[in-house]
């Protein structure tokens, strides 16, 4: 009786509260239904959606979210990527990249924080890249550093033996190419895996490069290569004239907004704005608590026969296309 009573109350407690007491020292709501707040918005995104699968030869969609730091976020995306996902069928989410918002000393529990980011998103394909936080290398307390080995087996289970991997998909001949940014830069195996895999395909396919550091800090010249972007791009513009499929684009995370930029009149580098808390957020965009801007992340279709990407934005941001 007196554990039933305090089970009841356990529930009531956590149902009037619904608050999250996280190891940064932060408190965030975290959300099991839609906010009212959303409701109208969302309906107008999906339409949005719907209405670029209807009008156009729709290869590929998928969710691009970035630079969650879970433990530190409003944690909203995982229900507003179930409505969507229920009203226009797309079922895949790819990752851009730093899961926690902080260095633990206890490595155990920034593992277990990214493995929590990546099973809190219910959708049928997932896949993983590794951002700067998901090593520990920040330092901030003298924290161990997390090996690339443990990182990838936290995001992406033992599917892929490596923290750099792609995926086919022959029906509809579209590769997915994941990199590790982290050791793209001095990593001359990862290197030339890049230029043997997007080398190795014809005219027929469509090549989606996912890294999560391309950009570095933007500046009022514009957002400037961070060493990993400058390495993947020397590595694709070199290697121009033995890659024969189309390059739909870099999807990038790390500077926490938005960029794009079109590199040597050939590819399209985009960066997304971090779907963290408004604390992270060096964006121009409010970010504000219980409104609409409270998370970010685009939601990518890409018609490879008029060769064209649509990106619609789902909260702060706004929406962008491009050719390539």
């Amino acid at each position: 009786m007196i554990k039933k009573a305090i089970t009841i109350f356990l529930s009531i407690l956590i149902g009037c509260c619904g608050v999250l007491l996280l190891g940064c020292g932060t408190t965030h709501i975290a959300a099991t239904n839609i906010k009212p707040y959303y409701s109208d918005y969302l309906s107008a995104k999906i339409n949005t959606i719907k209405s670029i699968q209807k009008e156009h030869e729709i290869t590929e969609s998928f969710f691009f979210i970035t630079d969650l730091h879970w433990e530190a976020n409003h944690q909203h995306s995982p229900y507003l990527v179930k409505q969507i996902m229920e009203k226009t069928g797309i079922n895949k989410i790819n990752f851009g990249g730093d899961y926690i918002a902080q260095d633990y000393p206890n490595t155990q529990d920034a593992l277990n924080w990214m493995k929590k980011c990546i099973q809190s998103f219910d959708v049928a394909e997932k896949y993983a890249i590794l951002g700067n936080h998901e090593l520990n290398t920040q330092h901030w307390r003298d924290t161990p550093q997390i090996s690339y080995k443990d990182s990838s087996m936290a995001v992406n289970g033992s599917r892929f033996d490596i923290p750099y991997y792609y995926v086919e998909n022959s029906d509809t001949q579209v590769v997915s190419i994941y990199l590790n940014s982290n050791d793209l830069p001095n990593n001359e195996e990862q290197k030339q895996w890049f230029i043997n895999r997007i080398t190795s395909y014809d005219d027929n396919w469509t090549a989606l490069i996912f890294t999560h550091m391309f950009y570095t800090n933007i500046n009022d010249e514009g957002a400037l290569l961070h060493t990993a972007g400058e390495a993947l791009n020397n590595l694709i513009v070199s290697s121009r004239d033995n890659i024969k499929c189309s390059v739909a684009g870099v999807f990038s995370g790390h500077i926490h907004a938005d960029h794009m930029t079109t590199f040597d009149d050939y590819y399209t580098a985009t960066a997304t704005m971090c779907d963290s808390s408004i604390v992270y957020t060096l964006s121009e965009y409010d970010r504000s608590y219980k409104t609409t801007n409270d998370q970010a992340f685009d939601v990518v279709q890409i018609d490879t026969s008029s060769k064209h990407v649509y990106l619609t934005r789902i909260g702060a941001g706004i929406d962008r296309e491009y050719c390539f």
